[in-house]
């Protein structure tokens, strides 16, 4: 792979060479030996040029490689030494309650983190509805069901091993 994205490199410089060449000659008025010189000094270079960016490439994808088993990249979970995945904390530990507000209800975690709010109209079913709202009772049964997500998902992996 090296030699091939080298190789296009290398084709690519040699092309702006002789092309810079040519505008020399042809509008400038330089003669053939500036072009020549130019396109032999960049393909000198090509190899410097081609270590650099290999280079480059290496070390981002090492970091990259750092960063995903750290877990801090696409939402992996964290390594130790082994190599082995670690059981990531809870983010929003269980059980998580509904709290009712003025115009509506509120869900929120073990540890008072707000994790979700409904909002409802206290308006008739009908005048919600028109409205494109909810209204209390069904913003009530929406956050209700909400909270129940950590114990559905639980049951689901249980039910799931068995």
């Amino acid at each position: 792979m090296r030699w091939h994205w080298s190789g296009v490199i290398r084709l690519i410089l040699i092309i702006v060479g002789l092309g810079a060449g040519i505008w020399e000659k042809c509008v400038l008025g330089g003669g053939w030996i500036p072009a020549m010189t130019l396109t032999i000094l960049v393909s000198l270079a090509i190899p410097d040029i081609t270590g650099v960016v290999w280079e480059a490439a290496g070390r981002l994808m090492a970091w990259r490689e750092i960063n995903l088993r750290s877990g801090t990249l696409d939402g992996l979970a964290p390594m130790d030494t082994g190599h082995r995945p670690m059981t990531p904390p809870r983010r929003f530990p269980p059980p998580w309650r509904v709290i009712e507000m003025s115009g509506g209800y509120a869900v929120e975690d073990a540890d008072g983190q707000q994790l979700g709010m409904f909002y409802g109209s206290r308006a008739a079913p009908d005048v919600a509805r028109q409205a494109k709202t909810l209204t209390m009772d069904e913003a009530r049964r929406m956050a209700a069901n909400f909270a129940r997500l950590p114990e559905l998902l639980s049951t689901r992996k249980v039910a799931g091993r068995s």
